[in-house]
């Protein structure tokens, strides 16, 4: 069991949800803001950091989950250099000081593989078809030999943060339809569902796994999504408009979820919205 849990990038969607989650649970922890003199965190920009000197403070922790990275995807393939500087080149440089003692969580993406197939499995072939897909191949081939290291796969995960939800909410004010595609599809998963996994992982798995997916098992169409969305908040349907994707559009990367044991029955349809 880990005496002292460190979230880098505490202060992403991901990295917020997870420490209030260990915060309620009474799971003691801390956290990493790129903010100076933040009260309750602990100073670290993985833009300019000084190796040796974070070194030091790094060691005392014997849990690290690493939820830093550039996730958009537009935004990786757009500015391709900066976003495999940040995603890879400082990620590995940063992995460069981890002990061999410390154990590490690496946060992935489901776009390592290219979204052709039904579903990937935690044995299925690298082939990602975007900059943020080749950048995470990248780091993760080269943590694979590290035992210490466990790899993370997320398919979407849902946050009410989430920034195209927010841009449907701003849409929805002004009466501007909201666009979904019935023949193009997703498994997303809750963040509530993320935190429990992760918890699952670090207390019950205790690293037995190298690979994990956390995903949900039900397939649904991004119009589907966004059916759900408008349902949960009440909104005006006449604003959500179904549409066919052509098929030069390319398939969402979808992941075979791993089973994990705290899940049964009951909560396997998780709530996509809290």
């Amino acid at each position: 069991m880990p005496k002292k849990i460190l979230i880098i990038g505490g202060d992403s969607i991901i990295g917020k949800s997870l420490s209030k989650f260990f915060s309620k649970n009474k799971i003691k922890h801390y956290k990493t803001s790129r903010i100076k003199n933040r009260k309750n965190y602990i100073h670290f920009d993985l833009n300019n950091f000084n190796k040796n000197k974070f070194k030091n403070k790094l060691s005392s922790f014997d849990l690290i989950i690493y939820c830093i990275s550039i996730t958009n995807i537009e935004e990786c393939n757009i500015n391709p250099f900066y976003s495999y500087y940040i995603n890879v080149k400082q990620t590995l440089s940063f992995f460069s000081i981890v002990k061999d003692n410390q154990t590490i969580l690496y946060l992935s993406t489901a776009s390592v593989f290219d979204g052709n197939k039904k579903r990937s499995n935690i044995r299925s072939k690298y082939f990602p078809l975007n900059q943020y897909g080749i950048q995470k191949a990248i780091v993760e081939k080269s943590i694979l030999n590290r035992k210490n290291f466990i790899i993370i796969r997320l398919s979407k995960v849902v946050s009410k943060d989430m920034q195209i939800l927010k841009s449907w909410r701003e849409n929805i004010k002004k009466n501007i339809k909201i666009n979904a595609y019935t023949n193009r599809y997703i498994n997303p998963v809750s963040i509530d569902y993320f935190n429990k996994a992760i918890k699952h992982i670090i207390f019950d798995l205790k690293g037995r796994k190298k690979i994990f997916h956390i995903s949900n098992e039900k397939i649904i169409s991004r119009f589907e999504f966004a059916r759900i969305w408008f349902e949960k908040y009440r909104f005006n349907y006449n604003l959500l408009k179904p549409m066919k994707a052509k098929k030069n559009y390319k398939q969402s990367n979808l992941i075979i979820n791993t089973k994990l044991k705290f899940v049964n029955k009951r909560n396997i349809n998780y709530k996509l919205f809290n």
